[in-house]
């Protein structure tokens, strides 16, 4: 086979792996969608009063993990422990400790299969970290 038809195979072949991990990402989200809605609460459609009264509840480590993962499903970038407890509070959910961010941040640092530090610069889902060493390695040369 001529090797501009090679070239072309192989790019292809690539980008079908990509596209590929985004759709098993998609999947993932779509299978983990309802324990994050179940985290965050009733839907406007229930009735005021109608449920107990959720800032007496505190969020077991495992919700508070699966509504981390949920939000860095949609977001981007790295997210520092600080941020991620102010969006994990918008959705009702209350990280506890003295320190919440430095907290969150020991409860990510445990669920080393699921979240990766890019060092200095908040935490991303770990099938995502390769994304972003560029940024850790740059640390590296300071």
């Amino acid at each position: 086979m001529p090797s501009h038809l090679q070239n072309l195979l192989s790019r292809a072949r690539k980008r079908r792996a990509q596209l590929q991990a985004e759709l098993d990402e998609l999947d993932r989200f779509i299978e983990m969608a309802p324990r994050v809605l179940a985290i965050l609460g009733p839907s406007d459609d229930v009735p005021a009063g109608s449920l107990e009264d959720e800032t007496s509840k505190r969020n077991s480590t495992a919700e508070i993990l699966d509504a981390v993962e949920g939000i860095m499903m949609v977001h981007g970038a790295p997210i520092r422990p600080a941020a991620l407890v102010r969006m994990l509070a918008e959705q009702g959910i209350v990280v506890g400790g003295q320190r919440p961010p430095n907290d969150l941040s020991g409860m990510l640092s445990y669920a080393t299969d699921r979240f990766q530090n890019i060092g200095g610069h908040g935490w991303v889902l770990k099938r995502r970290a390769a994304q972003f060493r560029h940024l850790a390695d740059a640390e590296d040369l300071l």
